[in-house]
């Protein structure tokens, strides 16, 4: 992690608009600090404060044995027995000063703890939340990860006979050598993983190009070998899937199997919407469920139930389905719930109801790397009230 990251993921954490991907990260620089034991960022405010708790023992730990080596200014200290509410910026400010070169200097030049103590006093002030980044865990064959976003662009690593690279503006490339099919070789999968609050490109072997959504994940080999090529979704993605005549190409997305030959769909599989949706924008594919299967022509939508059954939707509006991978919030008449799960996985935040939800439906388009303020102004005009209270929205019908 580069000098300026780890400023903008401390000052992040400390104001508290770190994205689930930037609290994992951080969790991950805490394990490198020094501890034995990993430590993860759950979500709830007790694991939270229970990892806040552990970190401030360490950065003791590390201050005290800093400064009997004379290796930190006298002046700076973290006592134990009263911390107050601006502790996290003097221990950030401490953090800084031991990994950074120019710690000490951000500590004097830019008074973080005045501004972050400001931020936490003020209970009151709706604090803006940033839309989603190019975030992205990829997890090799070995189970090894690699954060997409601390990585440089080139070639990351070689499995088999894949190269794997990243390119900037966040994809992923897979290059598998030519005239490689060989069958013998044991099947290595890797695993992209886009957290809420994340977005991200992929380039499999066969050419065949994948947009993926927040909070999604996608599990595929480094090569494809055999008869078919075969790829496990979870969450949202857009295939434009190369064709390849002999080797047809599956997506398994919960209970359904989309089988195509080369085509342009998207396929919505979230765990927490009710049904699976599969909109082909080109081609033909087949989508089959537990009760049901059927051959979808251009602009119709497969929609699978839970219970395996399939209702195929005609006209399906295209621009509202692919808004997501233009860069944009598209609301045709939408039911509020279904708009709340959309910007909880984009802000990564948490969705409450201070009653029951509202009746109605929200209609408005704007582009989705906006902050969350400027979408709360929408459902505003459409009747919906949001109070924000850290990354928890709590909505009521006004």
């Amino acid at each position: 992690m580069t000098p300026k990251k780890r400023v903008r993921l401390v000052r992040k954490y400390l104001s508290g608009k770190a994205s689930a991907a930037e609290k994992a990260k951080l969790s991950r620089w805490y394990h490198a600090f020094g501890r034995d034991l990993e430590v993860r960022l759950p979500g709830g405010p007790e694991a939270e404060a229970k990892l806040e708790q552990r970190l401030w023992e360490r950065l003791r730990e590390v201050v005290a044995s800093e400064a009997d080596a004379g290796g930190l200014p006298s002046a700076v200290s973290i006592k134990a027995q009263r911390r107050p509410r601006y502790r996290w910026a003097a221990a950030a400010a401490v953090l800084l000063c031991l990994l950074l070169p120019a710690g000490w200097w951000l500590w004097r030049e830019q008074h973080v703890q005045p501004q972050i103590a400001m931020d936490a006093g003020n209970g009151d002030k709706e604090r803006d939340i940033p839309p989603a980044a190019g975030y992205a865990v990829l997890t090799l064959a070995d189970g090894s990860k690699v954060d997409l976003d601390d990585a440089t662009a080139g070639t990351l690593t070689r499995q088999g006979k894949t190269t794997v690279s990243q390119q900037r503006g966040g994809q992923l490339v897979y290059r598998q050598d030519a005239g490689d099919m060989s069958t013998n070789a044991a099947i290595r999968y890797n695993v992209l993983s886009i957290p809420r609050g994340g977005q991200y490109r992929l380039t499999l072997p066969d050419g065949t190009r994948v947009w993926l959504n927040a909070a999604s994940s996608l599990r595929y080999p480094v090569a494809f070998t055999g008869k078919e090529r075969s790829v496990e979704l979870n969450g949202e993605a857009y295939f434009e899937v190369e064709k390849k005549a002999g080797q047809p190409f599956h997506v398994k997305a919960g209970g359904a199997d989309i089988a195509v030959l080369g085509t342009s769909f998207d396929v919505a599989a979230y765990r927490d919407e009710p049904v699976i949706k599969t909109t082909l924008i080109a081609g033909a594919v087949r989508v089959t469920g537990a009760r049901a299967s059927s051959l979808l022509a251009p602009r119709q939508q497969g929609q699978l139930t839970k219970r395996g059954d399939l209702l195929v939707k005609e006209n399906a509006d295209i621009t509202d389905v692919l808004a997501w991978k233009e860069g944009l919030f598209r609301f045709n008449s939408a039911d509020v719930s279904e708009v709340m799960r959309q910007l909880a996985r984009w802000y990564d935040v948490e969705i409450a109801y201070a009653d029951a939800v509202p009746a109605g439906h929200i209609t408005g388009t704007l582009p989705r790397n906006t902050n969350l303020s400027e979408v709360l102004k929408v459902l505003k005009l459409n009747g919906i009230k949001v109070n924000v209270e850290g990354r928890v929205l709590t909505v009521q019908a006004e």
